[in-house]
C-alpha cells in the first residue's frame, strides 16, 4: 500500500512479481488504483504487431492504462517502449521502477 507524504491514499498499491528471482526478464511491476492496474512494467522477448503495427514492443516496456476509455479503444493499454530500463536484480527493479513512478522510498529501503 503506498502513501501520501501527509497522509494515506486509499487504495493506492504497488505490486512487484518475479517468475524466477535470479532472472530479471521475468520481474514484473503493477500499479493499482482501486484495486485497477493503471500502470505496469514488464519484458516482452519478442515484438508483437497487430494489423502490422507494432502493439507491444520487444524488451522493457511500461504500461499505461486508462480505466476512463473502454476496452476497445487502442489508446485504453498502451505499450510503451522502455529500452534504457535494465534491471540487475530484484532490489534494483523495484527502485527503478519506484523512480518510473516517482515513488519515493527510503534510500535503505527495498525489498529485502
Amino acid at each position: 500500500m503506498l502513501d501520501l507524504l501527509d497522509g494515506p491514499f486509499v487504495d493506492f498499491e504497488l505490486e512487484i512479481d518475479a517468475g524466477r528471482v535470479d532472472d530479471p526478464i521475468t520481474y514484473r511491476a503493477a500499479l493499482l488504483l482501486g484495486g485497477y492496474r493503471v500502470r505496469g512494467v514488464d519484458f516482452n522477448p519478442v515484438e508483437r504487431k497487430r494489423f502490422y503495427k507494432v502493439q507491444i514492443p520487444q524488451g522493457w516496456h511500461q504500461n499505461v492504462i486508462d480505466p476512463n476509455l473502454s476496452a476497445s479503444d487502442p489508446n485504453q493499454n498502451r505499450h510503451v517502449s522502455h529500452a534504457g530500463f535494465q534491471p540487475t536484480d530484484l532490489n534494483d527493479f523495484f527502485h527503478k521502477v519506484c523512480g518510473l513512478w516517482h515513488i519515493e522510498v527510503p534510500e535503505e529501503g527495498g525489498l529485502f
